[in-house]
């Protein structure tokens, strides 16, 4: 069964990218030499079978009519003392009789070429001759006697093969052993180069053990490492600042949480604790109407924190699941689901809709969180007999205004900057409100790549917040 390409070593990558082209080269390399071997081997020994038939074709003469030959031993020589195998030799006149050697030596065929290296002088074939495979070489040799008659005598040398195919073995199993020494050279350093090359990675990992186990995160130094592995040294240091972010923005969600719950679950706590001791009906009636109001308003501060969990992504943005909003269509349900509350406060809220295309992309959820929080301050604030009005301002310039103005008490310009701080308040004795709500505004638009700015209501009265948003 194959292993899954996600299992697959680096290392066996490599190699595997790397060996089978070496082994190729080495296969060429092996036909190229055995076929340069043997033309070299044949070439040497057909040049020693010329030797031989010169020397018997230097003492060939011309008697009268006939030739004559007397064959020195010493052309036998080079062939038949010094290497294994046979010779054998053959002298013809020019009208084919047998004048010396062996009289049914093979006969050359008629219009044989000669060789390219020798083609005035020799032809080189192969023949067998008594059982045996033979190297023949046909030399003609001219012959001129004292009178000045001219002849042709015919000289053919053959050799057995097995000298050559020695010499040949030799010479190949001699190329195999360098060729097979010289691969598995080359082997070994694809080894260490790939071991050489993946070594930083090597070292990448265990310096992430090392920090792991120590319990650090700290930074990879990018100027410490191979300019191949930077960029991966790289977007480690960018996931490591992220890791630390979501940590922080974690602690500080539990720190929050922790800090605002406790206290009412601990009120909630004592007032019921406080009512089980009494025994009128009027008491424990008081007791849980106040419970049920101290639990809402923690329902209500979980929901916000929870909020302003999703909407803090540290710079952050996963648009997966957005989708176009309508805000006209947002800002009235925000405004219906507020206006008991309103109408509860003899406040006036109004929505007015932009006649222009007031869609956007974002995450819907966080949107209608963002103008809730708006409409609820805006109320929560707002003296009784009050104007509170959400109004969507479209725009040609690709963007989209949403504004909210009420006539209260407005934010002192000074301070404008800092209600968007987490359970920051104006007055520390405040309880209508949990402190973040303009920090879940802030957090929401800078996910969503808007703004938001605070600024005098009408005539100067009250607050008017003005939220741009990039239209889709």
């Amino acid at each position: 069964m194959a292993e899954p390409a996600n299992h697959r070593s680096l290392r066996g990558q490599l190699l595997l990218y790397v060996l089978p082209p070496m082994l190729l080269l080495w296969g060429v390399n092996f036909y190229w030499a055995y076929h340069s071997l043997h033309d070299a081997v044949t070439r040497a020994h057909d040049r020693t079978l010329l030797i031989s038939a010169r020397m018997i074709g230097d003492r060939v003469r011309l008697e009268g009519e006939r030739i004559r030959v007397d064959v020195p031993y010493v052309a036998l020589d080079p062939v038949e003392l010094d290497t294994p195998g046979r010779i054998y030799y053959q002298v013809l006149d020019d009208q084919g009789y047998f004048v010396s050697g062996f009289d049914d030596f093979p006969a050359p065929p008629q219009n044989r070429e000669r060789t390219a290296f020798y083609p005035a002088l020799v032809s080189f074939r192969d023949v067998t001759y008594l059982g045996e495979p033979l190297r023949v070489a046909a030399f003609y040799q001219p012959v001129v006697s004292v009178d000045g008659v001219g002849k042709i005598a015919l000289v053919q040398v053959g050799e057995t093969l097995q000298a050559r195919q020695s010499l040949f073995n030799e010479l190949l199993t001699g190329a195999l052993w360098q060729q097979g020494l010289l691969v598995l050279s080359g082997v070994l350093m694809v080894l260490l180069a790939v071991y050489a090359a993946l070594r930083p990675l090597s070292e990448l990992q265990r310096t992430l053990s090392a920090r792991a186990r120590a319990g650090k995160r700290r930074r990879i130094d990018p100027a410490g490492v191979p300019t191949e592995v930077r960029p991966l040294a790289t977007e480690l240091n960018n996931y490591i600042k992220r890791l630390d972010a979501l940590h922080q923005r974690q602690r500080r969600f539990l720190a929050d949480a922790s800090h605002q719950l406790r206290t009412p679950l601990a009120v909630v706590m004592a007032r019921v604790e406080h009512a089980l001791e009494q025994s009128d009906s009027q008491q424990w009636h008081d007791a849980l109407t106040d419970t049920r109001n101290t639990t809402r308003a923690t329902i209500r501060l979980t929901n916000q924190l929870l909020t302003l969990a999703r909407a803090d992504r540290g710079g952050e943005i996963d648009r997966e699941g957005w989708q176009p909003v309508d805000l006209n269509a947002l800002g009235r349900r925000v405004c219906l689901a507020h206006s008991a509350a309103a109408v509860a406060k003899r406040i006036d809220l109004g929505f007015e809709e932009s006649p222009h295309d007031a869609h956007i992309n974002g995450d819907m959820t966080l949107i209608h969180e963002m103008l809730a929080n708006l409409v609820d301050n805006a109320v929560r604030y707002t003296p009784g007999g009050g104007v509170v009005t959400l109004r969507v301002l479209g725009s040609e310039a690709g963007v989209v205004h949403v504004e909210v103005e009420d006539d209260g008490p407005g934010i002192p310009e000074e301070k404008r900057m800092r209600v968007f701080e987490r359970f920051y308040r104006l007055h520390p004795e405040d309880t209508k409100g949990s402190g973040i709500g303009l920090g879940i505004v802030r957090d929401v638009l800078k996910l969503h790549d808007g703004s938001v700015q605070l600024a005098d209501g009408a005539n100067g009265q009250g607050l008017r917040v003005c939220v741009t948003l990039p239209r889709h």
